[in-house]
């Protein structure tokens, strides 16, 4: 997260550009068998990348359903009422 704080806060649709899926994959791999890896000359869309299929194998959302109607409402601006 630090090196996407750091790089990529400006760059447009950090979250929707895809990086590399070969460079994810390679990643994804040398985090799973040595639990770090050097981000910082990797692609910001590719640590991106690195931190979407992170979050999408959580057992667990990060937001657990139990609180999406709460999370909803007070999107929507009805918290309270």
């Amino acid at each position: 997260l630090a090196q996407l704080q750091a790089r990529g806060l400006d760059e447009e649709g950090i979250l929707r550009v895809s990086g590399s899926a070969s460079r994810v994959a390679a990643l994804a791999a040398v985090f799973d068998q040595v639990g770090d890896a050097d981000l910082a000359k990797e692609q910001v869309h590719t640590v991106a990348g690195l931190v979407k299929l992170f979050l999408r194998g959580l057992p667990e959302p990060v937001v657990p359903w139990a609180l999406h109607p709460a999370l909803g409402a007070a999107l929507h601006g009805s918290w309270g009422r």
